[in-house]
Parts: C-alpha cells; structure tokens; sequence
C-alpha cells in the first residue's frame, strides 16, 4: 500500500498526529521529525486513516461524476498531462519514463522510481497553474522521492507559488474527490 497524500503541520507540539476529514489528511509533527519517521507513522495508521476516509458523510451537494463525465474527464486528462509533462520537464531537468492518468480518492498524484509518473483525472477541473504545480511536484519526485528539505528547496525554485497553489488544490479538490467517492458508493 501507498502513503495517501497529507498536508504535513510541523509545530513545537511533541508528538505526531494524524486528522482525516472532508478536506483531506493532515499530519502534524514536531518540527524537527524526520519525513521517514513521519511517514512511517501514516503508513502505521492507513487501516484507520482509510476507515475514517470511509465515514465522511455523502454530501447531498456533491453529485456523483457520470460514466461520460468520467471519460470525458480521463480524455482530457490523458491529452493534457504527456503534453505538460512534456513541457515542464525541462524546467527540472527531469526524465519521465511514461505519464498514466486515472481517477484517485487519496492522491492528486504519484511519482514511481522507474520514472512513471500518475496524475488524478480529476486535476483536470482545476485551474491550469494548480494542475502545473502537481506536475512540478512529481517531477521534484525524479530527484527526491521524498518531502524532504531538499525536495521542497528543489521544488520552491521551480514553482515558487507551491504553498498558496497548494491550499487551492485542497480547497477546491475535497469537493472533486467528495463527488468521486459518491460516484463510487452509488455504483
């Protein structure tokens, strides 16, 4: 199993902790605890983090994706992400073994140490600069497959904008994949 995507919260708190709400999953850590140790901890917790990820409530407002908005989604995702990938590469020096697209509940992307990159259909309904700042982040991934320091360093100077990206990411794709897993649930 694969670490779901978290916002990480480093404070002068003492221990680690995990939330799973409608936004998504945050961590939050002391400010000193190394990423192996952080994500060893989620990958103690995915039994629970998936069981709670499963009790969010059905939003009556958030209607559930047909089969053709979903192919219509994955047609434009599989023509706009080898195009952007193609693109951005070069900003990061990255090479990209194959680009995959495909609806996902946990994750807006993922990155494999073969080169693969993965990205959720679902970006797609994002504005263009969001979806850009999730290709740039798996792109980081080529040369760090972590969130480490020098990840983040790497990634800051390639799209200096990633934090404020991010919190819109989060905002407005919690409603994306609330319709993804009604779609699921209903079908």
């Amino acid at each position: 199993m694969k670490i779901p995507e978290y916002v990480l919260v480093r404070s002068d708190r003492r221990t680690l902790a995990v939330q799973v709400g409608p936004d998504g999953i945050t961590v939050r850590s002391p400010r000193r605890t190394p990423q192996r140790e952080i994500d060893r901890f989620v990958f103690s917790h995915l039994d629970w983090i998936n069981k709670k990820l499963s009790q969010i409530p059905v939003s009556s407002h958030a209607e559930p994706f047909s089969r053709a908005e979903l192919d219509a989604l994955r047609d434009e995702a599989s023509k706009w992400f080898p195009e952007a990938v193609g693109r951005l590469a070069p900003l990061v020096g990255a090479s990209v073994a194959a680009v995959k697209v495909r609806p996902m509940l946990s994750r807006w992307g993922s990155c494999k140490s073969d080169g693969t990159l993965c990205f959720n259909t679902l970006l797609v309904l994002l504005p263009e600069n969001v979806r850009e700042s999730v290709v740039l982040h798996e792109l980081c991934h080529r040369f760090y497959m972590d969130h480490s320091p020098r990840f983040h360093a790497l990634l800051k100077s390639v799209c200096p904008d990633y934090p404020a990206l991010r919190r819109v990411l989060l905002k407005e794709g919690a409603a994306l994949t609330q319709r993804l897993r009604n779609t699921r649930r209903s079908g």
